[in-house]
């Protein structure tokens, strides 16, 4: 009665614990396991902690006889095994104290007998087990002493039987792949396949146990002894902990008596480490220096009859910062539809398939976070609810975080800035020992550009709020304007000049004269003439350029100088005397008139002359004289001044008179009267009359 009671107790706290379905509470399987040399172990694993996925193992004993994968809790809390001569034990779990229960009648086929369970007090089902014929279910009435075959099983059995939700599950290897069957204890043909078991995932042989949790069942894996539950609704299996049994066998638990509780639930903190009771989560404070915090610890829990279809997250009562508070899932999630990312609700839906791992994983991303600078501080409420895909709803658990208010880092980069093309800008961040992040991807405390753009830095010093500004620098084109023209003009000349720009764009040049009064050129562009009209010497200069876009202005030459020189007119009149001719800068001229001639000044410029020519008459007078002498004869013109300046031309002409030359021949004897003697006399013209006498001498005769 001792190890009755025992059991019973166990049953009725392991009750009491599911009506509240806490999935932390313990859950208690028994199993076999084998050991050296054909002995079995009697074992309790304790999930005491469906949360963190802690398993606790207890040897309770050796058992006295060999077992081999047929163990089964009965309704009222005691344990039976069946040995391998097929006969059922009752055993003591504190002792491992064995009761023959039933001797199976004459023993036909007690070592083809597979599994064992006991839906009904004194009723115990077993699998008449063959290979070649097909495996066969048996119903074991103790009351009885009756073995009553229930017929065939489509599906070959490969282990212990167990009860869950009142439908006896087991494992078939049928067809080489290893499955999970639904067995009708009533019509075993009524069967179906739950899971198809992945290959991957070796369970062993009969190791099947019941779960506290809608649509699952637990698992052992073969020569390691990790426990996983499988759902079987939505064909996942999950790892829950490791039971440290390398062979497990059959396994059984008073679940198999208990309806799983299927009431669709969520707990966002499990194990309540987070503080917050029942389903409720205290998430972490968020500060400016947070990336977004979990509304949900990582232990959180589903639990449904279906399908999640949509999970609705909404942040309720005091949002005093409005749409700078925010929900979202970053990266989003493969098969969930996301709805409201970044805003006060946030709803995940199923795209189709999407299990509660998915969703439960889902849920662990979701964050919050707020924009508001700075955000108002105080506790966030956050609700969570799903809808299953048949319409249930679960219930509503709560996110609590506290905002908390941070003085911001002191950033300022300066104002907005326009540099020359080829000139660069630093902006500096201050705060030194700060981190920073430009979006040029530098991480100093300054940067030099020389590009347009904007350019936006973080700062942050682990300590205060991360603050980001802005500035804005424009990279201005440099354009030259240069003045150009003539240097030297006449009176009365228009002064030509030309602006010479590269600029893309038309300017508006001012142009200051000195002496005289600004004006403005418009629509400057390229080569651009322009005029004046100086009247004496001017400078003119460039004392303002206006683009029409913003651009870099460099005059190269702002001044011109232009030398205004003067224009004469100016008449003057001549006489000349008739036969003379008068000089008119180009050609001589001898006709009486007026004549205009174009000169030009020193400087270039013109200089007209207007001349007036008068020509007088010129007086002529003649004579004649002769003369002795032949020097004097010829006709001789002397230019005598008359009274109007003109020149008296006197014409003399003078004859020469022959000359009078007498020839006389004389002789003498004397010596000294001899030779030639000339004589000059006067003859009655007044001219010389000449006389040569030629002397000769006679000598004296012989004597």
């Amino acid at each position: 009665m001792q190890r009755f009671n025992s059991v019973l107790a166990l049953f009725i706290l392991y009750t009491i614990s599911q009506a509240s379905f806490n999935p932390a509470s313990g859950q208690i399987i028994f199993m076999e396991s084998y050991g050296p040399n054909m002995t079995t172990y009697l074992n309790k694993i304790t999930i005491s902690s469906g949360c963190n996925n802690s398993c606790e193992r207890e040897l309770i004993c050796t058992l006295p006889f060999a077992a081999d994968e047929e163990i089964t809790m009965a309704p009222d809390g005691n344990l039976f095994i069946k040995d391998e001569n097929g006969d059922i034990y009752l055993i003591d779990t504190l002792n491992c104290n064995s009761t023959l229960y039933y001797d199976i009648p004459n023993n036909v086929f007690y070592n083809e007998l597979l599994g064992l369970v006991s839906p009904i007090q004194d009723i115990f089902y077993s699998v008449k087990h063959n290979l070649i014929n097909g495996d066969s279910l048996y119903k074991i009435d103790v009351i009885n002493n009756q073995m009553i075959n229930m017929g065939y099983m489509p599906f070959q059995c490969y282990g212990d039987l167990v009860l869950i939700n009142g439908d006896c599950i087991y494992l078939s290897t049928a067809g080489g792949d290893a499955k999970i069957i639904k067995m009708d204890l009533e019509n075993p043909m009524n069967s179906i396949v739950l899971y198809n078991v992945p290959s991957n995932l070796i369970i062993s042989s009969g190791s099947i146990a019941p779960s506290n949790k809608c649509n699952t069942i637990l698992v052992f894996e073969w020569h390691i002894g990790s426990i996983y539950e499988i759902n079987y609704l939505e064909q996942t299996f999950l790892p829950i902990c490791p039971s440290n049994i390398l062979d497990p066998a059959g396994a059984t638990s008073m679940q198999e008596f208990v309806v799983p509780d299927c009431m669709p639930k969520i707990d966002l903190d499990c194990d309540n480490s987070s503080g917050a009771d029942n389903a409720d989560f205290n998430g972490m404070d968020y500060t400016c220096l947070s990336d977004g915090v979990a509304i949900s610890d990582i232990d959180n829990f589903t639990n449904s009859d279906d399908f999640i279809g949509t999970i609705t997250i909404s942040l309720v009562g005091f949002v005093p910062d409005g749409a700078a508070e925010m929900l979202s899932l970053p990266g989003g999630f493969p098969g969930i539809q996301i709805t409201g990312d970044g805003t006060n609700n946030l709803i995940l839906t199923n795209q189709g398939g999407t299990t509660s791992i998915d969703f439960r994983e889902a849920l662990r991303r979701v964050r919050y976070s707020n924009s508001a600078i700075p955000a108002t501080p105080g506790v966030r409420t956050i609700h969570v609810q799903f809808t299953t895909e048949s319409g249930s709803m679960s219930n509503i658990a709560t996110a609590f975080i506290e905002v908390i208010s941070l003085p911001y880092v002191d950033v300022d980069l300066g104002p907005d800035l326009q540099k020359c093309d080829g000139q660069t800008a630093t902006f500096n961040a201050g705060n030194p020992g700060a981190a920073y992040v430009w979006n040029t991807g530098s991480h100093s405390q300054s940067i030099t550009i020389g590009n347009s753009g904007q350019y936006i830095v973080t700062v942050s010093n682990g300590i205060e709020c991360p603050t980001q500004d802005t500035v804005e620098l424009d990279i201005i084109p440099v354009i030259h304007v240069a003045l150009s023209g003539g240097t030297e003009i006449c009176d009365n000349e228009h002064a030509s000049m030309t602006i010479i720009t590269d600029s893309p764009f038309p300017l508006d040049v001012e142009i200051t004269p000195d002496p005289g009064s600004s004006f403005t050129l418009t629509g400057v562009q390229g080569t651009y003439p322009f005029f004046d009209l100086p009247w004496i010497t001017t400078t003119y200069t460039i004392t303002s350029v206006t683009p029409s876009q913003d651009a870099c202005v460099t005059i190269t030459n702002p001044t011109q100088v232009f030398y205004v020189y003067p224009t004469y007119v100016s008449s003057t009149s001549a006489s000349i005397c008739q036969g003379d001719s008068i000089w008119l800068g180009y050609y001589w001229e001898d006709q009486a008139g007026t004549y205009e001639i174009l000169f030009n000044s020193e400087y270039g410029c013109d200089s007209t002359v207007t001349f007036t020519i008068d020509v007088l008459p010129a007086v002529s007078v003649s004579t004649t004289s002769t003369t002795c002498l032949p020097a004097e004869a010829g006709i001789f013109i002397t230019h005598i001044d008359n009274p109007n300046g003109c020149d008296t031309v006197l014409t003399t002409t003078v004859t020469l008179l022959p000359s009078d030359t007498t020839h006389l021949s004389l002789s003498s004897c004397n010596i000294s009267n001899a030779g030639v003697t000339t004589q000059t006399l006067t003859n009655q013209a007044g001219c010389d009359s000449v006389i040569i006498t030629a002397t000769s001498w006679i000598p004296p005769a012989d004597t």
